[in-house]
């Protein structure tokens, strides 16, 4: 089970992607036309872990290399459900901050509270995956920076 996806080729729409690559596309369409305020939905406060896809294509080769029997083992034997997650969490809030750094966006961001939050904090625990020796090689700052190059490159 992974946790927040998102890397290259990912849906930027601004009404249907999940929440990095929406975020990069309004703040970049901020900085093109030159918006001084910008909204993003609920209140910024929800906590949320972030993956890049890379990293969740390389756990998913490791766990399928694996032999059945290591798998069953480090899962005590039960149906192996092994969740997938960087073990770093941020608000949206910080989120939107980086990405407008990033972005060279220097207008203002208000969070639209008449829109749910959703769970205030999604975090998983990694420690299956951990132990048969996968851990993330993209940090969040280097995949915020890959996702905004591509999706300046390719919008």
């Amino acid at each position: 089970m992974p946790t927040n996806i998102y890397g290259l080729n990912d849906n930027f729409d601004k009404f249907s992607g999940h929440v990095i690559p929406a975020m990069i596309n309004k703040i970049n369409d901020a900085v093109a036309k030159k918006k001084k305020v910008i909204k993003l939905l609920g209140t910024g406060k929800p906590i949320r872990e972030f993956l890049y896809s890379d990293d969740l294509a390389e756990a998913i080769l490791l766990v399928l290399n694996k032999k059945k029997q290591k798998i069953f083992k480090v899962c005590n034997n039960s149906f192996p459900i092994i969740n997938v997650g960087s073990g770093s969490s941020i608000s949206i809030s910080s989120l939107s901050k980086i990405i407008s750094k990033f972005s060279n966006y220097k207008g203002k961001i208000i969070f639209d509270k008449n829109y749910p939050d959703g769970t205030m904090k999604k975090n998983l625990n990694s420690k299956i995956i951990r132990s048969l020796g996968w851990k993330p090689k993209t940090t969040l700052i280097e995949g915020l920076k890959k996702s905004i190059e591509f999706y300046l490159k390719n919008k």
